[in-house]
């Protein structure tokens, strides 16, 4: 499978005309080679193949032509697009993914620059835990618009699939990034790829805390009580 993978990532090379470099982003290429990561044990892992686009748009022109072939991703970014490698995979699973990206060949590269409009996970979830993801999840809540549910704890999990990796979680406050990340899924993906979300008519709602909920929930921002104190 190693050298599977290797062969499909030479061809891959050829037939964009480009360095592997600049076709498959590494662990430095995601971290922005930040040492630290590979002190701390993160490795390149040789079995998964992490394709680089030019943009978000060649990125999207990509994930339709994979749905038209059939062929899922694992995870995906703005430009990237992940592909594992398991112990189910034969050789003409390469050779299906490759005839499908022949027809993207002009779009695959480093992303040429960046999106001051895209919504970054980290930008999203940094430093918003507001409430024990047990008190948030164990509330009544309420239903509120997305576009109104800037400011407000979540309640629930929102979890866009593929990959599977939730963008709210009960107890993280929902800033505008999030949001934007939320819109940008549902306008490429539609509103089927996102558990969680209520929709009602044309509408999407998220249910967060009531107000009354956030006034008698213990927030981790709050100081801890003196050792020994009642």
């Amino acid at each position: 499978r190693l050298q599977q993978a290797a062969a499909f990532r030479q061809r891959i090379a050829t037939l964009t005309q480009r360095p592997e470099k600049e076709c498959f982003a590494s662990v430095a290429t995601l971290t922005d080679g930040s040492p630290t990561w590979e002190a701390n044990g993160y490795r390149h892992d040789p079995l998964k193949i992490n394709l680089m686009f030019r943009s978000r748009v060649a990125c999207t022109r990509c994930k339709e032509r994979l749905k038209a072939a059939h062929i899922q991703w694992e995870k995906a970014s703005p430009t990237t697009l992940l592909f594992l490698v398991t112990i189910g995979t034969r050789e003409e699973h390469f050779e299906q993914l490759y005839q499908c990206l022949r027809e993207s060949k002009d779009d695959i590269g480093i992303p040429e620059c960046h999106d001051a409009n895209a919504a970054l996970l980290s930008e999203a979830i940094a430093e918003q835990p507001i409430v024990l993801p047990r008190d948030a999840a164990l509330c009544d809540g309420e239903l509120l618009p997305l576009e109104a549910c800037e400011g407000r704890i979540a309640a629930q999990l929102i979890v866009p699939y593929p990959p599977g990796i939730p963008i709210l979680i009960p107890g993280l406050k929902i800033t505008a990034a999030m949001i934007a990340l939320l819109r940008s899924i549902l306008e490429q993906e539609g509103a089927a790829a996102i558990h969680g979300l209520f929709i009602r008519g044309k509408k999407i709602f998220v249910e967060v805390l009531n107000r009354d909920e956030e006034t008698r929930v213990h927030t981790l921002t709050q100081p801890s009580p003196p050792q020994g104190s009642r």
